[in-house]
């Protein structure tokens, strides 16, 4: 009886501690800080996913001990954990829950794209940097935008097939914010024998959900 009220009165603390939480997020668009920014940009998808769902971007949100660009990638990645965009794994590439023990920025181990989501990964990945994604690059149709179009008629913007729809200058600023280059986020393709970090198709394969991204120090 006494394990029984005790571990009610355990979730009934956790439930309480995410539900005020959540709240002070909501309450965050009150103020002028970062926090407020990131309410913003995330309201409403945490909306979409309700209040149990989107906890784990409240906590997101909360860290304190991350520069402003890895706390917003932080943020994205839980968003899209949440929303079954991506799922966590750990640093051998095996899925596993979210705990944030790991050693990547946020604490992350690992995580593995959706393969089919991997299209709203890349989307949201470019709309995180403010990037655009040519549909014409990707052989989807004819791109209206028209600074890609000038900047592709120019040679200012180069694409490349593995930088999916990105140019070339883009890809180089994803692959570098998530890799564990000094400053970065931490993160590897997973390597199979033989195979070097810096190939290319490697990159280009973990967007598209065929291999994770995983921790490497």
């Amino acid at each position: 009886c006494c394990v029984a009220v005790g571990g009610a009165q355990k979730r009934k603390g956790e439930e309480q501690e995410g539900t005020d939480g959540y709240k002070r997020a909501r309450k965050w668009h009150q103020g002028g800080s970062e926090e407020q920014e990131l309410y913003r940009r995330y309201a409403q998808r945490m909306e979409a996913l309700g209040e149990e769902r989107a906890r784990g971007v409240v906590a997101a949100m909360a860290q304190q001990k991350m520069s402003k660009k890895h706390r917003l990638m932080h943020c994205e990645l839980s968003c899209l954990l949440a929303e079954g965009v991506i799922v966590h794994c750990d640093e051998e590439g095996s899925l596993c829950p979210f705990t944030g023990e790991g050693e990547a920025q946020g604490g992350w181990k690992g995580f593995l794209v959706v393969k089919e989501r991997s299209d709203e990964f890349a989307a949201r990945w470019g709309e995180l940097h403010g990037k655009h994604r040519c549909p014409e690059a990707l052989g989807w149709g004819v791109c209206g935008d028209r600074e890609c179009a000038e900047g592709s008629a120019s040679g200012e913007l180069e694409y490349k097939e593995h930088a999916l729809g990105f140019d070339k200058v883009t890809w180089k600023l994803f692959t570098e914010n998530l890799s564990n280059q000094k400053h970065k986020f931490g993160f590897r393709p997973l390597a199979r024998a033989g195979e070097g970090y810096g190939n290319k198709e490697c990159w280009t394969q973990a967007f598209q959900g065929l291999r994770p991204f995983v921790y490497r120090p």
